[in-house]
């Protein structure tokens, strides 16, 4: 229990035992996951949680397969028929980096 206790913040998100507490939050969360198709869920790592987390990364960011590519924020094909103002016509570079499961 130390390692959960030292990686996640669980005095506001007590997981590792059932109490109203508890409760509240999924209940918040799938609340969110249903309005918005995402939740947020602030501060669930403790400092040290995030500080170990970096360091694990960083020692697999070398396995990172990288990925660039311009999009819109609706990620749709241009569409001349539009004013060049138009958001669907507004395009920006995104990119992505993932590190493989078995890595």
């Amino acid at each position: 229990m130390a390692a959960l206790q030292k990686l996640i913040n669980i005095s506001n998100y007590p997981i590792d035992q059932p109490s109203n507490k508890l409760n509240i939050v999924i209940d918040r969360v799938r609340s969110d996951l249903e309005k918005d198709g995402c939740a947020t869920i602030r501060r669930f790592l403790s400092k040290e949680g995030v500080s170990e987390l970096i360091k694990e990364t960083t020692k697999v960011a070398h396995y990172a397969h990288y990925s660039s590519t311009l999009t819109n924020a609706y990620f749709t094909a241009d569409d001349p028929s539009l004013p060049k103002s138009h958001p669907k016509r507004q395009f920006f570079e995104r990119s992505n980096a993932f590190i493989p499961a078995d890595k």
